[in-house]
C-alpha cells in the first residue's frame, strides 16, 4: 500500500495487495462485473501483466448480428444469416437489423472476452454520442465496428475517422455543410465535446468555429453504399484563419479530390497542437474509469502526468490506460466503490457474475430475446442503450455536481430491484429457455460454502466494493442462511446433507431458498450497486 499521502495522488506503480477486492475494483471498471472466473485467473498474474492483457483483446473475427426478426423471408435475408451489407428491401426491414444490432451488442458485453474492448466501445459511443436510430442499419453497423476496431487505438486518427464517417456526417449535418451553405454543428462539437471541451482553458472562438466549419465543408453520403465521399465544387477554398487560442493559425484553401482530407489533417494537427486536447481526453477517462471528483491535486498530480504521456505517445490511448490502471492512485482506496453503476453495468455485470447460462450461440432467437429485454431493462433504469439523450451523452459522465447519482431515483432504483429478484428467484422465460442464476452453482465457486461466515465473507469480498461491518453479517447470515436461527450448523448441516444427496429435491429446495434469499438481500442492497 502507498506510504505516503503524496504517493495516493501519483502514478507511481501499485505495488499493495493483489486480491478479490482489488482485482475485483479493476475488473468492475473496465469489464461489466468481475467474475469469480476471471478474478481467480488474474490473481495468478502481476498487476502489469493483468493490465496487458486487458489492453490487448484476443478475440479477431467478430461473429455480425443476424436476422432474428424474419421467418418466413420478408425481408429477402435468410432467417438466421447476417444483414450486415445486405441490400435494403424496405423501412421496416432496415428498423428490424437496427433493433439486431442492439441485441447482439449486449450479447458481446455479457460473452465479453477479458479485455478492455466492449467497456471502450461504450466509452467511445457516449464520448462521439450519436443515436442509432438516425442512420440506416449498415451506416450504423460500420460507425460500431469503427469503434470497435479503433478502441484501444490512436484517438487523432479515431477522431479523423470519425469526421467522415456517415453516421456522424448525417448525424451533426456534417453532409450538410457546403461553401454556400455552412452548417457549423460538427466544426462546433469537434472542439467543444470531442477534443477541447467547455472548461475554462478551451478559450476558441466562434470564429474558430466558423473556420473550422469551411475546413469541413464538401463531405457527403453514398447512402446506398454506406460510404463518404468528397464533392470538390461544395468546398470552400479560402485560407481559413484561426485565433490566438490556435496561434493565429492559417490553412490555405485546397483544391482537387484530396482536398478535403488534407484540410481536415491540418485542422486536427492545429486542435491537437494545443494542450488542452490531451488534458481534456484524459479528465473524460478518468471521470469514466474512476471518479468524477477532479480536485486541484487530481488535476497535478495525476491528469496533467496522464496528458503529458499522452502527447508523447503521439495521442495513443493505450500507454495512458497502462499508467492509469498501475497506478498508486487508481487503486487508493478511496476511489472503490465511488461510482454508482450505470444500469447496463447493474444488469450486464449481473449477467455475468452471477454466471446467467445463456443457450447455445445458434440458438440466437432465444439468445436475441432476453438481450432485448434487457435493453428495455435498462431503458426503464434510465438508459437507453445506444441513445444517449444528447450530443454531450449521458449526464451521469459530464453533469455536475451529480454525475453518477443521477442513474438513481425514486423510480429507476425498484426497477433495477424487481430486475433481479427476478432473476434470483424465478428467472426469465424467453422462448422457452429460463435464464435464471444458479444460486446454488454460485456459491459452489467458493472453497468452504458450508461454512456460513466463509460463504458470506467470499460472496461479498466478490460482489461488493465498500466494506460491511461485521455486525451487519451476523444479521445477513442469521435472516438468510440460518433462517432465524442462531448456530452455524443450521447452514453447514442443510449444505452437506444436499451435498450427500443432490437429487433430493426437499433438500435442494432448502439449500436453494437459503441462497436466494442470501443473494436476493446483497443485490437489492445500496451496496450492490456500486463499484
Amino acid at each position: 500500500m502507498p506510504t505516503n499521502k503524496d504517493q495516493l495522488f501519483s502514478l507511481l506503480t501499485y505495488t499493495g495487495k493483489w486480491q478479490t477486492t482489488e482485482i475485483g475494483h479493476l475488473l468492475k471498471r473496465t469489464m461489466f462485473g468481475a467474475k469469480k472466473k476471471d478474478v481467480d485467473f488474474f490473481e495468478k498474474k502481476s498487476l502489469k501483466e493483468t493490465v496487458t492483457i486487458l489492453l490487448n483483446p484476443t478475440e479477431n473475427l467478430i461473429t455480425p448480428p443476424v436476422n432474428d426478426y424474419d421467418q418466413i423471408g420478408l425481408y429477402n435475408i435468410p432467417f438466421g444469416t447476417t444483414w450486415i451489407n445486405k441490400p435494403y428491401s424496405n423501412p421496416e426491414d432496415d428498423g428490424q437489423r437496427i433493433g439486431s444490432f442492439g441485441k447482439w451488442s449486449i450479447g458481446k458485453f455479457i460473452h465479453q472476452d477479458r479485455s478492455l474492448t466492449e467497456k471502450m466501445i461504450l466509452f467511445w459511443h457516449n464520448h462521439f454520442a450519436t443515436q442509432i436510430n438516425s442512420s440506416r442499419s449498415n451506416v450504423i453497423w460500420n460507425h460500431f465496428d469503427l469503434l470497435r476496431k479503433n478502441a484501444l487505438g490512436n484517438f487523432k486518427e479515431l477522431v479523423f475517422k470519425i469526421t467522415t464517417d456517415p453516421h456522424m456526417l448525417h448525424f451533426l449535418n456534417g453532409e450538410e455543410n457546403t461553401k454556400l451553405a455552412p452548417n457549423e454543428n460538427y466544426a462546433r462539437e469537434l472542439q467543444e465535446l470531442f477534443c477541447l471541451g467547455k472548461g475554462p482553458y478551451a478559450n476558441f472562438t466562434e470564429t474558430d468555429i466558423k473556420e473550422a466549419a469551411k475546413v469541413l465543408t464538401g463531405w457527403k453520403i453514398d447512402i446506398e453504399k454506406s460510404e463518404t465521399y468528397f464533392k470538390d465544387s461544395d468546398h470552400d477554398t479560402t485560407t481559413k484563419t484561426f485565433s490566438g487560442f490556435y496561434n493565429n493559425a492559417k490553412i490555405i484553401g485546397k483544391t482537387g479530390a484530396d482536398a478535403g482530407k488534407l484540410e481536415l489533417q491540418e485542422l486536427l494537427n492545429i486542435i491537437f497542437k494545443n494542450s488542452e486536447t490531451a488534458f481534456f481526453i484524459c479528465r473524460k477517462i478518468y471521470r469514466w474509469f474512476v471518479n468524477s471528483d477532479i480536485t486541484e491535486l487530481i488535476e497535478t498530480k495525476v491528469i496533467k502526468p496522464l496528458a503529458k504521456i499522452f502527447k508523447q505517445n503521439n495521442f495513443e490511448i493505450k500507454p495512458v490506460l497502462l499508467a492509469l490502471f498501475t497506478s498508486e492512485h487508481f487503486f487508493d482506496p478511496s476511489n472503490f466503490g465511488v461510482q454508482i453503476k450505470s444500469p447496463l453495468d447493474f444488469c450486464i455485470g449481473l449477467q455475468r457474475e452471477f454466471i446467467v447460462e445463456y443457450a447455445p450461440k445458434e440458438s440466437y432467437v432465444v439468445n436475441y430475446s432476453m438481450w432485448l429485454y434487457i435493453i428495455e431493462n435498462c431503458n426503464e433504469m434510465g438508459q437507453s442503450f445506444a441513445m444517449p439523450p444528447n450530443v454531450a451523452g449521458w449526464p451521469a459522465y459530464y453533469q455536475a455536481p451529480s454525475f453518477y447519482e443521477l442513474w438513481i431515483n425514486a423510480s429507476t432504483y425498484p426497477k433495477r430491484n424487481e430486475f433481479s429478484k427476478i432473476m434470483i428467484d424465478y428467472g426469465y422465460n424467453r422462448e422457452g429457455h429460463f435464464f435464471a442464476v444458479d444460486v446454488i452453482a454460485f456459491a459452489k465457486q467458493f472453497n468452504n460454502p458450508q461454512d456460513p461466515d466463509a460463504l458470506i465473507n467470499d460472496s461479498i469480498d466478490l460482489l461488493y466494493q465498500v466494506n460491511i461491518d461485521p455486525e451487519s453479517k451476523i444479521q445477513l447470515k442469521k435472516i438468510t442462511l440460518l433462517s432465524g436461527l442462531l448456530q452455524n450448523h443450521y447452514w453447514t448441516d442443510a449444505w452437506n446433507s444436499y451435498e450427500k444427496n443432490p437429487t433430493n429435491e426437499i433438500l435442494k429446495n432448502t439449500v436453494e431458498s437459503r441462497l436466494k434469499n442470501l443473494y436476493r438481500f446483497i443485490v437489492n442492497s445500496p451496496e450492490y450497486q456500486l463499484m
